[in-house]
């Protein structure tokens, strides 16, 4: 079944999985719905006699209309996340969502507590039926706390937003690697199934993304129907898609947690590559560490080299001959990669 996921929710697939079925639904959704109500506009009319004259024509408008819009949400990818995840929204409402983010996380917290209260209190009566239903409740509040960033500080105003943003930190909150920063140079050191992992992962969030999105699309074009035809059924239609906006909504921010897991495995596994590839040596000390991939970052975004010198491995002496033998050649090869001659 994880075979069929990952094939379904990487490349191509993931395409037409995460944005083009939902722009049918919608497509399709609007036609049984709305349509029929609107289709003698000027603008459509003409598009509904000729769709209505051939079946396979107007399976194929359709098709492209589908398509054309599949194609607008995936490449406007970035904007439609940012709007999700609270970063594009005016400031009043802004402090608004992010407070109330923070009273759930805190409400979290206070509920795990008291599960963790109430368990070890069952387990000194030795009940072990009720031990068992608060460490459950316990480790259930726990993953969902886990969806929030480490620091208050670092909050968003929505759930999703917190969700990609606890995924985001945690390479800097435990090694100081600003994996955002460093987000294609840590793709190149990323083992390949790890990689999948976090296709397959993103590739569910896009799906209730683009659910959500063109669910929200319906609301204003079936309560804009409602006001004009002045016909209490579209305000039910609107109702339903807002219903359907939320749910998929919920179940991308939980889906958060597969990309949180796939980053925190990508840090965790693939910074020592990383290291490799700037040539730099990973001290044993967390805390050195963690002042390395600083410098590195700074190296990277402003230029600044000296603090990232201590870190430098020195070139081995195949390294050092390689570098001799650089261009050294016609062909701007090395020495020993070319062939031998004939009398050699």
């Amino acid at each position: 079944m994880a075979d069929i996921v990952k094939m379904f929710t990487s490349g191509f697939w993931r395409y037409v999985v995460s944005w083009v079925l939902p722009c049918a639904a919608f497509l399709g959704g609007l036609l049984l719905t709305v349509y029929p109500s609107i289709k003698n506009l000027p603008v459509l009319k003409s598009i509904d006699t000729v769709a209505s004259a051939d079946t396979t024509l107007g399976l194929f408008i359709f098709g492209g209309v589908t398509l054309g819009i599949s194609a607008v949400l995936a490449l406007s990818y970035e904007p439609i996340y940012r709007l999700w995840e609270g970063y594009t929204w005016p400031k009043p409402l802004f402090m608004f969502g992010r407070g109330r983010e923070i009273e759930r996380y805190r409400s979290l917290k206070t509920k795990r507590n008291t599960n963790l209260k109430l368990a070890k209190k069952a387990s000194e009566e030795h009940n072990d039926d009720l031990t068992a239903y608060h460490s459950t409740k316990r480790a259930l509040l726990g993953e969902r706390s886990q969806q929030f960033p480490e620091y208050e500080e670092d909050f968003l105003p929505t759930r999703l937003g917190n969700g990609l943003r606890a995924a985001e930190r945690y390479g800097y909150e435990r090694y100081g690697l600003d994996s955002q920063t460093l987000w294609y140079e840590l793709g190149a050191a990323t083992p390949e199934d790890l990689a999948e992992e976090l296709n397959a992962a993103r590739g569910v969030v896009d799906f209730f993304i683009s659910a959500a999105t063109l669910s929200s699309l319906y609301v204003l074009i079936a309560i804009g129907a409602a006001l004009a035809k002045l016909d209490w059924v579209f305000a039910c239609y609107a109702l339903i898609a807002v219903i359907i906006s939320r749910l998929s909504y919920l179940h991308a921010a939980r889906s958060t947690d597969a990309i949180a897991g796939a980053q925190r495995a990508i840090v965790n596994v693939s910074r020592n590559k990383l290291a490799s590839l700037f040539n730099l040596a990973v001290p044993d000390d967390i805390d050195r560490e963690q002042a390395m991939w600083r410098a590195l970052k700074a190296f990277v975004v402003n230029g600044k080299s000296d603090a990232l010198r201590r870190w430098r491995k020195p070139a081995s002496q195949d390294q050092k001959e390689e570098q001799e033998n650089d261009g050294a050649v016609g062909d701007g090869r090395p020495a020993a990669s070319l062939p031998a001659g004939k009398g050699s």
